[in-house]
């Protein structure tokens, strides 16, 4: 389908190029990582990797490429690109923000999202397929890339469909944050911010929210 609104073209090219550099990225990982990321992350159970859902394998990569390993440089910080659109998408990558969003509106293919972990953050994000199957007061986890005055999200997520999962993720990340004696996750460091996202996916995978996990495609 065809936009002639210029930002959704932008969008659809942004995301095509997106989910081949995923796939290079993803390539250069070696597979010695790929268990300990996947136990990190809840997706390890009788001694095997287990994806249940699609949105499983989707976070996995994401983690993997974005925040693994947990003690050193990911693959997206320490990659080195020549070509100038790999450059670009690097610099956007690398500015990333996981973390838990709520929906305040949606119009034309826009979201407007609160970060709930991060006061005051708020994102008009481009988003064709959630605009279309998200309502306001929609709470789900993601990670947020910008290139300068634009905004989407990697293409990884789980949704928060309920107050109990939701309560939890809140719950844990204040516990984190006080344990660390910081006020907020822009006091993190590296690590502790990988340890953090960990937590959060774990929290999801435990409570099975990709079970609730319904997106429409572009």
């Amino acid at each position: 389908m065809l936009f002639l609104d210029k930002t959704i073209q932008r969008y659809q090219a942004t995301k095509s190029a997106l989910k081949d550099f995923h796939s290079d990225l993803f390539e250069q990982v070696h597979k010695k990582e790929y268990v300990p990321c996947a136990r990190s992350i809840g997706l390890y159970k009788k001694k095997k990797i287990f994806f249940p859902h699609e949105a499983c394998t989707d976070m996995f990569t994401d983690y993997l490429i974005y925040s693994w390993p947990e003690k050193g440089k990911s693959i997206v910080d320490t990659f080195s690109a020549e070509n100038a659109d790999h450059l670009s998408l690097l610099s956007g990558m690398r500015r990333n923000v996981f973390s838990v969003f709520g929906v305040e509106s949606i119009g034309n293919h826009r979201l407007k999202c609160t970060d709930l972990l991060r006061e005051g953050l708020v994102e008009e994000v481009i988003d064709v397929g959630l605009s279309r199957s998200a309502s306001s007061g929609f709470v789900f986890i993601s990670r947020l890339l910008k290139y300068d005055d634009f905004c989407c999200f990697s293409g990884a997520g789980f949704p928060a469909f309920s107050e109990i999962l939701l309560e939890g993720i809140l719950f844990d990340f204040a516990s984190f944050l006080d344990k660390r004696n910081v006020e907020s996750p822009a006091d993190l460091g590296p690590k502790d911010e990988r340890l953090l996202e960990a937590m959060i996916i774990k929290q999801c995978v435990h409570h099975r929210a990709y079970e609730n996990f319904s997106t429409e495609d572009v």
